[in-house]
């Protein structure tokens, strides 16, 4: 990528500038990280007035710096696009330079959209994952019935959460008989997905031997670009063993797949 920086400056001079007999522009700019610093470097000679001919020298630096957020300038290449200037009051030089700034490459921009279902996912994960692991270290494996029980407590809080929404609620309010009726078909269908995925935790659990050397659990949600390959080789583990706690046929973006880590 190619970028043109415009520059302007006013030069004040300490004398009449009547005639620019001579000029040149030099520069010390150069990439810095994410920014491009240095100076301009004008210079030359000019005449006082009309009539004489003795001429003064003038050298001035000029500090630019220009930053470039989100930008790689490690190949950047600097140098001067364009130069002119022109007398101001007699006593001002005015210089107009073009800067030019190639081989600029821009870093991608990872925009995290944090929806409030994801963002709802991850708080259910980390509250089922902290309570199974709360609940082993107090009872053991020997007490897995207390474990069953607390997660199916927290799918029953999420299935209210979810499904009962604002206008269902006020319904409630006015009238529980006619709220039965005006249930949306989808908020029905929703209660019953969750219906399910308690029934197969109570499944799973009730068929877990107590004696196995398993101490902690993890429910991982299945997310998009999920797969069961990538999540195997994630937490290190093999179809068989999570076949013993998932049905892995059909798995599908917010399936829960409970994963067992083994003690050594």
């Amino acid at each position: 990528m190619k970028k043109i920086i415009p520059f302007h400056k006013e030069i004040p001079f300490k004398t009449n500038v009547e005639e620019i007999t001579s000029i040149s522009l030099e520069h010390t700019i150069h990439p810095e990280k994410d920014k491009i610093v240095g100076d301009f470097i004008v210079s030359g000679e000019y005449k006082i007035s009309d009539h004489s001919n003795c001429v003064e020298s003038f050298s001035y630096e000029l500090p630019f710096e220009n930053e470039f957020p989100n930008c790689n300038l490690d190949k950047a290449v600097v140098d001067i696009h364009d130069f002119y200037y022109e007398i101001m009051n007699s006593s001002i030089l005015t210089v107009h330079i073009e800067l030019c700034v190639q081989n600029i490459i821009e870093d991608p921009i990872i925009v995290k959209i944090d929806s409030k279902e994801e963002s709802m996912k991850e708080i259910e994960e980390e509250k089922i994952e902290a309570m199974v692991r709360e609940k082993m270290e107090e009872v053991g494996t020997d007490e897995l019935e207390h474990i069953e029980r607390e997660i199916q407590d927290l799918f029953d809080k999420e299935v209210v959460t979810e499904a009962v929404t604002e206008p269902v609620l006020k319904t409630m309010k006015e009238d529980e008989s006619d709220m039965k009726e005006e249930v949306p078909t989808e908020v029905v269908s929703k209660k019953m997905e969750e219906d399910e995925k308690i029934d197969k935790i109570d499944e799973i659990l009730e068929q877990m031997d107590t004696k196995e050397t398993y101490a902690t659990y993890k429910i991982y949600i299945v997310r998009e670009n999920d797969s069961l390959e990538t999540i195997l080789e994630k937490y290190d583990t093999t179809e068989d063993i999570l076949s013993m706690y998932n049905d892995l046929k059909e798995l599908k973006i917010g399936d829960k797949i409970m994963i067992p880590s083994q003690n050594a």
